[in-house]
């Protein structure tokens, strides 16, 4: 998995989360709860936000093979 594709999955985990907060605000009446729930969804767009700054500031890479990062085993 390249470096984009995994802030692809990053960006959908914050997608998810916000409308998690989003849609449990409309069953929460517990004032310091649903404050929480708000402060806890406009995070979410931020973390969104700053997902894809950092996606664009980001140059591709290709995959990575795991083969390439085990050291050969080392004489004693």
């Amino acid at each position: 998995m390249g470096v984009h594709e995994a802030l692809d999955v990053a960006f959908e985990a914050e997608v998810k989360a916000y409308d998690f907060y989003d849609g449990a605000l409309r069953s929460v009446t517990n004032p310091e709860v649903h404050s929480l729930f708000e402060y806890l969804r406009d995070q979410e767009v931020r973390h969104q936000e700053m997902i894809r700054e950092f996606k664009v500031r980001t140059p591709e890479d290709p995959d990575v093979d795991p083969g390439d990062l085990v050291d050969e085993p080392q004489g004693q």
